[in-house]
Order: C-alpha cells, then sequence, then structure tokens
C-alpha cells in the first residue's frame, strides 16, 4: 500500500503538475508518468536478467520476483526523470513558437 502510494506521489504528480501548468490533459500524464515508471522498471530488469543469462552463470531461477523488481527500480525512476524532463522542454519550446498570428515573423521577435 505503501508502495502505490509512493508511485503515485513521486511518479504521477509531477507530472499532473506539469501538465496543469502547460494546459494540457492532467490525468494523463499522470497514468502516463507512472507508466514510464513501470515501462522503464520491467524493461531495464528484462535486459539485465538476459544479460547475465547469456553472458554469466547466475540463474534467475533461484531468486524471488522482489530481487528482480528491485533491480528495475532504480532504471524505472530514471526512466521517469528523463521522460518528465523531455516533456518539459518540449513544452517550454512549444510556447516560445506560439505567438501572435497577426504579427508578421513574431518568432523572430521574440
Amino acid at each position: 500500500m505503501l508502495g502505490i502510494y509512493l508511485l503515485f506521489v513521486l511518479a504521477g504528480r509531477p507530472f499532473y503538475r506539469l501538465a496543469l501548468e502547460y494546459d494540457k490533459s492532467q490525468w494523463l500524464y499522470g497514468f502516463l508518468g507512472i507508466l514510464s515508471f513501470f515501462i522503464g522498471s520491467n524493461v531495464a530488469a528484462f535486459f539485465i536478467v538476459l544479460f547475465l543469462t547469456l553472458f554469466g552463470t547466475i540463474d534467475f531461477t533461484q531468486y524471488d520476483d522482489n530481487v528482480l523488481g528491485l533491480i528495475g527500480v532504480p532504471f524505472g525512476i530514471l526512466t521517469c526523470w528523463l521522460y518528465y524532463k523531455f516533456l518539459k522542454k518540449k513544452w517550454e519550446n512549444s510556447t516560445v513558437m506560439e505567438g501572435n498570428a497577426d504579427v508578421l515573423d513574431d518568432n523572430f521577435l521574440k
């Protein structure tokens, strides 16, 4: 239960507030923030297990699934942070490019 709360607070709320700031769909981007965490952690855990199984002598069938989940957490946090920075930069650049349509070459005046 605590993990779900932390996931919503640490991954969902920043995306929700960012979308609110740039007038985007808050719930959609809050959900996408949480989804980016899960995708990053699962993809990283998959490739780590694949790499260690192919090139190492480690057999992951003897380990618990919680170990694999803990291996993927830092990568999930990194993916979530990178996606947040990407969206913020993308939306900052799009708001700068939007201008007054009545003025010719308004983008060059700023």
